[in-house]
């Protein structure tokens, strides 16, 4: 009797060194990844980094491209001849990406810049922490000598559908252990005073003109009452580029006064190059109109 209950108790406790395999001690789940280091070198100044895009289709995938690639290069590049630390451009690394891809994979891109060209960089660790944060831990490798061209860089990081994060606020970026994405202050809700002082129609004719860019590569040219009030809020709202965040612009809008401005409805605010500024309930609520509006018109 001693023996079969001794032989029981070996039973139960190699089922309990098999379940601790199922979750590790410390209650994070390592995920799968590949990863791809694509140079994109900037042709503007970017004042957020990193920049963070989740793709779950082939549509979303040149999305992004259309909407990025007049800030970076995207293009295709060939390797060339006893040139070192090259590698192949952003188009020829997603050439692979289909709909076939998708159905069971997700796309994580970080983009950020490197103060110098010769350091490299690999992913080291992608998991889910403790607390169901997605993480990705990035390592540099700093040469013994290096150059002093500023380099920009994008990672592509391919992951299950199952293990992709589902919110932007779940993912922290480290790069050499240090927190890069920190959104302690990332806070998007529509100010309820006025931003932005704005001058009479009567500055400038109802003749001004302003196109509305879609993400499905669409647009929309307009001018008259509709065109003056969306030149009046994106001209003088109050940019700050210390408000600048890592979510990506909804729209691209230019106007007679300025160009590139990027809109994003669901979170509420406006981006140029002087920064980013929060808009009110009212600026909020007209956007959404004429843009809607302007959206109808382009079909």
């Amino acid at each position: 009797m001693k023996r079969i209950f001794a032989f029981l108790l070996v039973l139960i406790f190699a089922f309990s060194l098999g379940s601790c395999k199922m979750r590790p001690l410390n209650n994070e789940i390592k995920v799968d990844f590949n990863a791809q280091y694509i140079r994109t070198g900037a042709y503007a100044e970017i004042d957020y980094y990193p920049i963070l895009a989740v793709l779950r289709s082939k549509s979303e995938l040149e999305d992004y491209y259309s909407a990025n690639k007049n800030s970076f290069n995207l293009e295709r590049r060939t390797i060339k001849e006893n040139y070192v630390n090259q590698t192949i451009g952003f188009l020829d690394a997603v050439d692979k990406y289909d709909e076939e891809f998708f159905k069971e994979n997700t796309l994580l891109l970080v983009a950020f810049e490197e103060t110098s060209g010769s350091i490299t960089h690999r992913v080291d660790n992608v998991k889910i922490n403790s607390d169901g944060k997605f993480c990705v831990e990035i390592i540099s490798d700093v040469p013994f000598m290096c150059d002093d061209a500023i380099e920009n860089w994008h990672l592509i990081i391919e992951v299950s559908k199952e293990s992709a994060p589902n919110d932007y606020d779940d993912i922290l970026i480290y790069k050499d252990n240090k927190l890069i994405n920190d959104k302690s202050n990332h806070t998007h809700q529509p100010i309820e005073t006025e931003n932005g002082e704005f001058e009479s129609i009567g500055v400038y004719c109802g003749n001004t003109l302003t196109t509305v860019y879609f993400d499905n590569g669409k647009s929309y040219s307009f001018m008259s009452g509709n065109s003056v009030r969306v030149t009046d809020i994106l001209r003088y709202l109050d940019y700050d580029k210390e408000k600048v965040c890592d979510c990506l612009p909804e729209y691209t809008v230019d106007t007679e006064f300025g160009i590139g401005y990027g809109i994003n409805l669901t979170e509420g605010y406006a981006r140029c190059d002087k920064g980013q500024a929060d808009l009110t309930t009212t600026q909020l609520n007209e956007l959404k109109k004429i843009i809607a509006w302007a959206d109808e018109k382009s079909e």
